[in-house]
Formats: C-alpha cells, sequence, structure tokens
C-alpha cells in the first residue's frame, strides 16, 4: 500500500495469544520507523482481510499454539485464504515475508507461520526475503531468532523501500514513546472491576491438594459462577485470567522509581499510532477516572518478568552517560561477549525488570515512558479440571505454585500461580471461559486413553468426567496413566481415580507411574510401554483416541516414542511406518495433546 505522495507503506500484521508476537510487531516497526519508512501496524483481528490484494509489502508475525494451530486471531484470515475459487493469481502485487513464534519442544514448531506462507505463495505473492523464527527453548529467548533476523530485515528495507539518500536514526536518540502517560493533578476514583467479555467467579475453595512434606505445593482452586455463566462451560474448556503483582512489590518499585507521591494520581494516556487499539481493561480503567501509575503496575504491566534486550536498550538513555552503569548497560547491548553477559546476568538467573532497576541506580525514569518500559500483563490459561455435569456452577483449577531458586537469594516465583495460591476466599475475580484444544469423542463407547503427568491430569479429568458421569450411555474402555513423583504425596484425584476403577460401568483401568516410589525411576512412557498391547488394541484394531497433556518440554516426545515402539513391536510395524501412523492418528484427531 501506499501513502498519500506515492510512498511504498511497510504493513506488519500480527496474531498472537501470548503477546510476542505484538512486540516483534512493534519492535520491526521501531527499526523501521528510525528509517523514515511509514509502517501500519494491525492485529489480525482488526485488520481488513480484503484489503491483502491492495498492500505492497507486508510482514506477517505468527506465533503457533496447540498441535500446529493458528492463534483465534489468524483464524479469519486463514479461513479466507482457503476459500475454494480464489484465482491462484490474486495476491501477486503482494512482497512479503513472514516471522513466526513457537517453541521447538513442540513437534510441529511454527507450523502456522510455515503453513501461511506456502498459502501466500500459493496464491500469487512474492517472497521478500527469508522468513524468520524465534523458539521460546533459545538461551536468550526470542531475541536469540529476533536480533539475527532484523539485521536481515534492515538490509531488504533500505534496498528496496528507503530512499536512497536517507539517513536512518541513530540508536543513541530516543524515540517518543508510543503511549504517552501524562499524570493528572486529580486523585484517581476507585477502580471497578472489568468485566468485558468475561465473567466475575468467587473463590470458594484454596486448598493444597499435595502432601505438606512434598516440595510441590499443587492447588486445587474453585471458582463458583453464577448460573447464567454456567450455561456456557463445558467439558474441556480452558479459563483465561489476568493475575496481579502483590502490592509490596508494586510499593517498592513505586518507591525506586520516584514515582510514588504521583502514584495514585488520575492518568491520561495518549498513543501515536492510531491503528493500535487500547487494550480493553487500560481504556475501561481511562474511561472510569481508574487509572494510576500503582494501578498499571498491579494490574497492567508485567515489571516483575524478565527483561528482553529491548528493556536495556531503553533503560540505558535514562542513565547518565559518564555513570559507569551507562556503561555496563551499553556493553549489554554489544554482539558476541556482551549479549553473553547480559544473558547471565539475567535470563539465566531469572532476574525481573524490578530487580534489574534496584541495581542500576543511576537508571531515572519520568512516568511518561511507563507504557515503553514494561510490557503489558498478559493472560494466562487454565485447562479446567471440572465438568459441567459434576459441577454445574464451579470452575474448577489445578495449579502448581512455580516457586524454585537460581544464584539469586530470593526465590523465584511464578506471577501468575503465586497470585492465585494467595486468593482468600471470597475473592472475586473476572475470568473468561474459552474452548480447549481437546475434543471429546463423537461417541461414548469410543475406548481411550488418558496420559496426564502431573498437572496434566487436570483437562482429563474434566473430559472423563463428563463421560463417566452419564449413567444412560455406554461407556468405552478407558485407560489412564498417572504420573507422579510420589504416590502417597502428589498423586493428583487419587481417591477418585480408585472409585472409578472400582465401578464396573466405567470400564476403568488406572495405572500410575510414580516415578520416586523405587530406587529405578518410572514414567508414564514406561508404564505405556508395559500396556503395550492394550494400548495396540485400542489406538489400532479398536480406533481408540489418546490424549496426552502435561508441561511442554521432553515429556510429551518421550510419550510419543513410547507410543511408536508400541506399534512396532504390537503393530508389527517398522520405525518409519510407526511414525507414519502416530502421524495419521493426529490427522485423524485421534492423538491429542494439550502441553504447556
Amino acid at each position: 500500500m501506499s501513502d498519500d505522495d506515492g510512498v511504498a507503506v511497510l504493513t506488519i500484521l500480527y496474531g498472537t495469544e501470548t503477546g510476542n508476537a505484538e512486540d516483534v510487531a512493534y519492535r520491526i516497526a521501531d527499526v523501521a520507523q528510525r528509517h523514515h519508512v511509514p509502517t501500519r501496524i494491525y492485529n489480525l483481528a482488526d485488520y481488513d482481510r480484503t484489503e491483502l490484494i491492495c498492500e505492497s509489502h507486508v510482514i506477517f508475525v505468527v506465533s503457533t499454539t496447540g498441535q500446529g494451530e493458528f492463534p483465534v486471531s489468524v483464524r479469519p484470515l486463514w479461513r479466507f485464504l482457503l476459500r475454494q475459487g480464489l484465482p491462484p493469481d490474486i495476491l501477486s502485487d503482494l512482497t512479503f515475508t513472514t516471522f513466526g513464534l513457537g517453541d521447538s519442544t513442540y513437534a510441529r514448531y511454527c507450523w502456522a507461520s510455515h503453513m501461511l506462507h506456502k498459502r501466500l505463495l500459493d496464491l500469487g505473492a512474492s517472497e521478500w526475503f527469508e522468513n524468520g523464527e524465534a523458539d521460546d527453548q533459545h538461551e536468550l529467548g526470542i531475541d536469540g531468532g529476533v536480533l539475527p533476523w532484523l539485521d536481515t530485515f534492515v538490509r531488504h528495507l533500505r534496498a528496496d523501500l528507503c530512499e536512497p539518500s536517507c539517513k536512518p536514526i541513530s540508536p543513541d536518540v530516543l524515540m517518543p514513546p508510543r503511549v504517552h502517560v501524562h499524570v493528572s493533578s486529580d486523585m484517581a476514583k476507585p477502580s471497578i472491576p472489568f468485566i468485558d467479555g468475561a465473567h466475575m467467579a468467587t473463590v470458594v475453595r484454596n486448598e493444597r491438594v499435595t502432601h505438606q512434606e512434598h516440595f510441590q505445593d499443587v492447588r486445587c482452586i474453585d471458582l463458583a459462577l453464577n448460573r447464567a455463566t454456567a450455561s456456557s462451560y463445558r467439558a474441556g474448556d480452558v479459563v483465561c485470567l489476568v493475575p496481579e503483582n502483590k502490592p509490596e512489590d508494586v510499593e517498592a518499585l513505586l518507591q525506586r522509581l520516584g514515582w510514588t507521591s504521583v502514584a495514585d494520581k488520575m492518568l491520561c494516556l495518549t498513543k501515536t499510532d492510531p491503528h493500535r487499539p487500547w487494550p480493553p481493561a487500560i481504556w475501561h480503567d481511562m474511561q472510569q477516572g481508574s487509572l494510576t501509575l500503582r494501578r498499571l503496575l498491579t494490574v497492567h504491566l508485567d515489571p516483575f518478568s524478565v527483561p528482553r534486550r529491548s528493556f536495556f536498550d531503553l533503560i540505558r538513555h535514562f542513565s547518565p552517560s559518564d555513570h559507569r552503569e551507562h556503561e555496563k548497560l551499553v556493553e549489554f547491548l554489544q554482539p558476541g561477549e556482551g549479549t553473553d553477559d547480559m544473558y547471565e546476568y539475567a535470563q539465566r538467573v531469572r532476574r525481573s525488570m524490578a530487580e534489574v532497576l534496584a541495581e542500576f541506580k543511576s537508571v531515572k525514569i519520568p512516568p511518561s515512558y511507563a507504557m515503553e518500559l514494561f510490557p503489558l500483563m498478559r493472560a494466562r490459561q487454565y485447562s479446567l479440571a471440572s465438568d459441567p455435569t459434576t459441577y454445574p456452577d464451579t470452575l474448577q483449577l489445578l495449579v502448581a505454585v512455580v516457586k524454585y531458586k537460581t544464584r539469586i537469594q530470593k526465590p523465584r516465583e511464578g506471577i501468575a500461580s503465586s497470585w492465585l495460591a494467595r486468593l482468600e476466599h471470597g475473592t472475586r475475580i473476572p475470568v473468561r471461559i474459552q474452548s480447549g484444544t481437546l475434543l471429546p469423542p463423537a461417541q461414548s463407547s469410543t475406548p481411550i486413553i488418558a496420559i496426564g503427568p502431573g498437572t496434566g491430569m487436570a483437562p482429563l479429568r474434566s473430559l472423563l468426567r463428563e463421560r463417566l458421569s452419564k449413567s444412560d450411555a455406554v461407556v468405552g474402555e478407558t485407560l489412564v496413566f498417572t504420573g507422579c513423583r510420589y504416590r502417597a504425596k502428589d498423586c493428583l484425584y487419587a481417591a477418585e481415580w480408585e472409585a472409578w476403577a472400582a465401578t464396573p460401568h466405567a470400564h476403568l483401568t488406572w495405572i500410575v507411574a510414580a516415578s520416586r516410589d523405587q530406587p529405578h525411576k518410572i514414567y508414564v512412557q514406561d508404564r505405556l510401554r508395559e500396556w503395550g498391547a492394550r494400548v495396540w488394541d485400542i489406538l489400532g484394531p479398536r480406533r481408540g483416541i489418546a490424549y496426552l497433556c502435561g508441561t511442554s518440554g521432553k515429556m510429551p516426545q518421550q510419550v510419543r516414542q513410547a507410543a511408536v515402539d508400541v506399534f512396532c513391536e504390537h503393530g508389527h510395524m517398522s520405525t518409519e511406518q510407526a511414525e507414519r501412523y502416530l502421524a495419521k492418528l493426529e490427522a485423524e484427531r485421534r492423538w491429542q495433546e494439550e502441553c504447556w
């Protein structure tokens, strides 16, 4: 697309469920801005996809969710591009590239961006330059993929969209904030819970379900709904909620930044990008006159997460150039040894942005840059552990409280899990309910294998309780593989599985893999091999369904390998045939994963 003067405009379209793609999109825009290239940025949820035929240069920044799926905001565009009857050259005027975000521990790493890239080529679009990827597992996080790709982007930007005489704005020049924060002289009004698109839920239970001597605090949290809300809740659904930071941590940060005297004054925000919509919760607080610096840091921003390189790039501008701390911040931004030092200082030990600011005392930041300084607090998703048949008015969550140590003296804590753990009985919080990725079988007689190490049992319990609670249905065989460390300390929902296993009509067999209850460790993948004949019988001749839920990382890969081994031994396949069979099960939705 061109502006009124005929100058080519770069359009950046992003789709995400975590916020990472939005962050990358605006970092790309910052680079283009420094090279004087007009730029438009859209969340794909807000973009008119019919305008694609009018665009000239577009960068798509897309994350991958679930088992190689598009984020919700990208799915309308994808369906549009898949429509039958589209001319094969409909996008012949479009020059594009894609940047994918994903996690390489998943089998379909950056699958969504790969599919989008291929489809755009099929519709006649031209590739601008090679696509990029960012891996959450990289030691530098997504920066490990973003930074080298941005160098490539600059070369093509200058060659294709910049005027020959264009002189870029130096990185040493501080750019104005994209969202300017202005502190009013008026005191803010009390905040009102934000409900748009969400439901208010009341905490009616928050108790530890692992043994007190066990190192891991896992909590069952019950959230009561009113009956009108409960009607939209289904087994396998996911709850989205936005956590809050600890008040005492926010107070300490306000003191460090020197903002305490204006912390409770009403804020007015103005933005330079007309295409960037306000986050609904921030817009609500602004309209109500309840937005303050304290509320920004408590509810809307995430200053207690690990910083990226862009954070150090910003705060160096607010440290005196002759100060040794400024010199150190500049060193962190240098390729090679400097980047390694930054990684050791921040990412490896999980040091937060607030802790960085506490140590770099020369950094003095005005409130006007608050929205540039810290990322937005992103919503967290938790798979429901309850089913609407048994718990029609209650959402049950199974939450492992994240707490661990690094070289830093203060233990690291998960922002969302620690917030949930401290919610008191009677607290009301807004929650959103959205569809999960697990699909129940069309027939209740279909046999099922459920594999759930740790809190992976939560979504499996939701699906299986709904299935087993239907007394008038003929229920097929169910194999449940539960993973834990000690059967007596952290075997989640053990009493329920024992009861179902003793119920004749349930046809349920419960198999426990307690890894530390014997000298040699036993995991769910080991039990899967031990029960290989039954597993093959269900997934082979009887065309059953397998569900795998739990943390990402090595576990899903190890369970998948165990399935391949079972197919080889009991299905009499070669390794190649077994791997193809597993891929076929996935394509038929007879092997489903929900890992996080």
